[in-house]
C-alpha cells in the first residue's frame, strides 16, 4: 500500500497508475479494489497463476498509454517529487531513461535508513562496460524511468528467467540507449525478513542461471576468453552471494584484464553463437546441432548441454505450461547427475517432456 501511495505525491498532473496483482493468494485483491474506488486514473490486472516479474511488467506497459513509464515494486517508495525531477531530467536531455542517483535501504520506518548505494556516473551516459565495475554502484540493474521506444527497441522485460529488470537494462546498453543518472534523486526500498523476489531466486539457486539468460543476450559482444569463462562456469551449482556466482566472476575478470580484453574487437565464429541466434529465431532445429557443436568443444560443460535439452524440448513440445527453462533448471540442479550426468539428463528429459505429447 505504502508504495502506491506514494505515487501520488510525485508532483505529476496528468499520469496513470497500472496495479497488476501476479496471481498472489493473499489480501492483495482487495487492497487493489480499494484503490481503485478512490481513484479515476487507476487500472488494475489480475494474473490467474503466478507468471514471474517480467510478465508482471510486461502486462502493466501493455496496459498504460503514457510515453514515459516507471515500473515500481511493492518493495519500493518514491519520496516526494521524485518522478517529477527525473521526469523533468529526461525531457531535457532527452534522454531514453533515467536512472535515481542513490538506492536509500531501510527496515521499518522509512525514516530508518541502514545504508545507501550511489550511482556514480553522473556526467555522462551508462556505456555497457559500466556495468561490469563493481563501484559504480546498481546503474541500469533496477528500475528506472524510460519512453516507450526505448521498451520497444529493448524488446520488453524476458520472461523466462528472474533477472528481469538487470536484462532489461542490459538489452539498452546493448542497444546503445542514451540512459543517464538523474542528479540529487533517491528511491527508498525496503529490506524486510519476509520473502522478496530477489530472495526466493535466489534460494531457489537460480542466481548465477538467471545472470547466464541475462548474459545470453549479449554473448556475441564478449572476448574469448569470457565465453570460455561462462561456458565453463557450473551455473546450477555455483550460485552463492558474494564472490561464487556468475554474475561477481565476471566483475572481477573485467577488474582483472579490463575493458579492452574482456569484449570482442570483432566477430569470430562460433557455433554457440549461431545456436542462440536460432534459439531465439525460432529455429530449433538448427540450434540443437549448433549446441551439439558446441558441446564438442567444451566437453565437460552443462551449457552447451542445457542448450540442447532446451532446444529439443521446444522443437517436441507442442504445449508448454511453463518455460522450459524452469523445468531444465530442475533438472539440472539434481545432486544424482553428478555421475554420470549426461545419460541421466535424457532419462530425465524422455519423463518429463515426451511422454506427455
Amino acid at each position: 500500500m505504502e508504495a502506491v501511495i506514494s505515487c501520488f505525491d510525485q508532483g505529476l498532473n496528468d499520469f496513470e497508475i497500472i496495479l497488476v496483482d501476479d496471481g498472489s493468494n493473499d489480501g492483495t485483491k482487495k487492497i487493489i479494489e480499494s484503490i481503485m474506488l478512490n481513484h479515476s486514473n487507476v487500472l488494475a490486472s489480475c494474473h490467474s497463476k503466478n507468471k514471474g516479474g517480467g510478465a508482471t511488467r510486461n502486462t502493466a506497459v501493455s496496459m498504460s498509454s503514457s510515453d514515459f513509464i516507471f515500473c515500481l515494486d511493492s518493495d519500493d517508495i518514491l519520496p516526494e517529487r521524485t518522478l517529477c525531477k527525473l521526469l523533468t531530467f529526461a525531457k531535457e536531455t532527452k534522454c531514453h531513461g533515467a536512472l535515481f542517483e542513490e538506492t536509500r535501504f531501510f527496515s521499518g520506518s522509512v525514516t530508518s535508513k541502514t545504508e545507501s548505494v550511489f550511482n556514480k556516473i553522473t556526467k555522462r551516459s551508462i556505456t555497457l562496460p559500466d556495468i561490469f565495475e563493481t563501484e559504480n554502484g546498481f546503474l541500469t540493474r533496477v528500475n528506472f524511468l524510460y519512453t516507450r521506444e526505448t521498451y520497444n527497441v529493448a524488446e520488453g522485460y524476458p520472461e523466462h528467467h528472474g533477472y528481469d529488470t538487470q536484462t532489461f537494462g542490459l538489452k539498452c546498453l546493448e542497444k546503445k540507449l542514451d540512459i543517464r543518472v538523474c542528479p540529487n534523486t533517491y528511491y527508498l526500498h525496503r529490506r524486510t525478513k519476509k520473502s522478496s523476489y530477489f530472495t526466493r531466486e535466489y534460494n531457489e539457486g537460480k542466481l548465477s542461471f538467471n545472470a547466464y539468460l541475462m548474459y545470453e543476450d549479449i554473448f556475441h559482444l564478449f572476448s574469448k576468453k569470457v565465453q570460455d569463462e561462462i561456458m565453463r562456469y557450473d551455473i546450477f551449482s555455483r550460485f552463492s552471494l558474494g564472490r561464487d556466482n556468475l554474475e561477481k566472476t565476471l566483475q572481477e575478470l573485467f577488474t582483472r584484464i579490463g575493458s579492452d580484453a574482456f569484449f570482442a574487437k570483432f566477430h569470430t565464429n562460433n557455433p554457440f553463437i549461431d545456436g542462440i541466434a536460432s534459439y531465439k529465431a525460432g529455429r530449433f532445429s538448427e540450434s540443437f546441432l549448433f549446441f551439439k557443436e558446441s558441446a564438442l568443444s567444451y566437453p565437460e560443460a552443462k551449457i552447451p548441454w542445457f542448450n540442447m535439452l532446451r532446444a529439443s524440448v521446444m522443437q517436441s513440445t507442442s504445449v508448454l505450461t511453463s518455460p522450459p527453462e524452469v523445468v531444465l533448471f530442475d533438472i539440472f540442479k539434481q545432486p544424482s547427475l553428478s555421475t554420470p550426468w549426461k545419460r541421466r539428463l535424457f532419462n530425465f528429459l524422455k519423463k518429463k517432456f515426451y511422454e506427455q505429447r
